[in-house]
């Protein structure tokens, strides 16, 4: 049994890869600190830093994953999320 539950660890391990490899936000050493506004949304802070390379549904999902919101990625008025930066957006 535990032989089975740690191969199907390594399975799903091993899909996710190419999702954090493919995604150069999840990749950034650089973070802004933003404190969210009443009605903004993930994706609306997204929208607001993913510049001109229009990769809003990248940056929304790793700003879901370095803030580990919870499966629907609420946020709330008031709360201090880390949005990742990309080094070409801010040279």
């Amino acid at each position: 049994m535990k032989i089975g539950t740690g191969i199907l660890l390594v399975v799903f391990l091993i899909a996710l890869a190419p999702l954090h490899l493919s995604n150069a936000y999840l990749r950034a050493d650089r973070f802004d600190t933003v404190v969210v506004k009443p009605g903004e949304s993930v994706w609306a802070i997204a929208e607001k830093y993913a510049g001109e390379n229009k990769q809003v549904k990248e940056l929304a999902v790793a700003i879901h994953e370095v803030n580990s919101l919870d499966s629907e990625g609420r946020v709330v008025p008031g709360q201090v999320i880390k949005v990742p930066v990309l080094a070409e957006l801010h040279k």
